[in-house]
């Protein structure tokens, strides 16, 4: 069985971890805070190079646009106060979303990511998209029902998305502007296998290595 593969390495093998691009973007909210993607209505003119946006007001951030664009294969995020941030892949967009494989690229702040992904894993955190950024170590994973989650390898879930026409964002205490910029741009990322069909999945290789209903124990 496969096992992780990595997506876009950007980081030389043994190179020291450069850090995440954070600081001169402000600190983290002590609170923490919640708000809504609204997808934005686009006139005529622009649908022809914008497949779909959304816009809303990211508490002490301000407001905040994500642009899928059709010209570019991008998903952006624009933000006076985030750092630039988009992810891309060479074919445009398929089902309304940038797709995440070898060909895939996400940009924080100048500094490119590395995308990890194990696809068989037979747990939700085994099928998590990791990704490094900087000295950073996050995982992006299902946490229920069009529901994900944005989790720090230190800090523990920094951000949680609801996921729908239009998307409702918490953002936890301690999150800074890098782990909001990361947490809405792959908002324009996807599609993503359902976990129930893993969980299918898993549920007939127990089966079949348990030898079927009869435990493997009968004479042939």
């Amino acid at each position: 069985m496969p096992t992780d593969e990595s997506i876009q390495s950007a980081v030389p093998a043994g190179a020291p971890a450069a850090p995440a691009p954070a600081d001169r973007y402000g600190t983290a909210n002590a609170t923490g805070f919640d708000f809504e993607l609204v997808r934005k209505r686009l006139r005529r003119r622009e649908r022809r190079r914008i497949e779909r946006a959304w816009t809303g007001v990211a508490g002490p951030y301000g407001e905040v646009t994500l642009t899928l664009n059709r010209d570019t294969g991008r998903a952006e995020l624009s933000c006076a106060a985030l750092p630039e941030t988009w992810v891309s892949h060479p074919d445009g967009t398929r089902q309304g979303c940038i797709v995440i494989d070898q060909r895939t690229r996400l940009v924080i702040g100048g500094q490119e990511a590395e995308l990890i992904r194990n696809r068989w894993g037979l747990r939700r955190e085994k099928r998590a998209l990791h990704i490094r950024i900087g000295d950073r170590h996050y995982s992006y994973l299902s946490a229920g029902r069009r529901v994900k989650e944005l989790r720090e390898a230190r800090r523990g879930p920094v951000a949680r998305i609801r996921q729908g026409k239009n998307p409702a964002v918490t953002v936890s205490p301690g999150a800074d502007a890098v782990d909001l910029s990361l947490a809405l741009v792959l908002q324009g990322t996807g599609p993503y296998v359902p976990s129930i069909i893993f969980d299918l999945i898993y549920v007939v290789v127990v089966f079949l290595i348990a030898g079927g209903p009869s435990g493997g124990g009968g004479d042939s």
